[in-house]
């Protein structure tokens, strides 16, 4: 895993870029829908709007030592994925128990600029809050088991760049 200031660096990065292709895509390629197994982009935002938003709660949980523990250990997945650095290329599915019912419902184009720009703001903060208070205090997540602060804000970043081979097929799709 690399050090917090990089993580944070590539995941303003990351929202600076998703937040930028939100203006080159028009209302109608924003809710295209191919199929109707496969996300809108607006979809995919609002998956990653929602995300990120878990993973900050979940960031500010471990540093108040709210709802975790400082007992328990990573799954082993968990363990090979935060080691390689990436979660691997393909469909990750959240175990059926920790899922949300129904599929993600698009807002408008407006919002995730808006939140993606907060987000970008709340990072650096969180970042020197991590810093300021190394703790082993762990959380649970659904497939990498119980994990620190630092590693819930690398997955923010990791979840984020999983995302743009997404992006780019549901572009390909949407602005044929």
């Amino acid at each position: 895993m690399k050090n917090l200031s990089e993580i944070t660096e590539k995941a303003i990065q990351h929202l600076q870029k998703y937040s930028n292709s939100l203006n080159t895509y028009s209302d109608e390629a924003f809710a295209f829908k191919a199929e109707e197994k496969i996300w809108s982009l607006g979809q995919m935002y609002e998956h990653l709007l929602t995300s990120t938003e878990f993973f900050i709660a979940q960031v500010k949980g471990c540093l108040r030592e709210e709802k975790g523990s400082f007992e328990g250990e990573k799954t082993p997945i968990g363990e090979q994925i935060i080691a390689s650095g990436s979660f691997p290329p393909i469909e990750i599915k959240v175990p059926e128990k920790y899922q949300s019912a129904g599929e993600p419902i698009a807002q408008p184009k407006s919002v995730y600029q808006e939140r993606f720009g907060e987000f970008i703001q709340i990072l650096p903060v969180l970042q020197k809050e991590i810093e300021a208070k190394p703790t082993t205090y762990k959380r649970f997540h659904a497939i990498f088991g119980m994990i620190t602060a630092s590693e819930w804000l690398w997955c923010i970043e990791a979840h984020l760049r999983h995302h743009f081979r997404q992006q780019e097929k549901l572009e390909k799709l949407a602005l044929q």
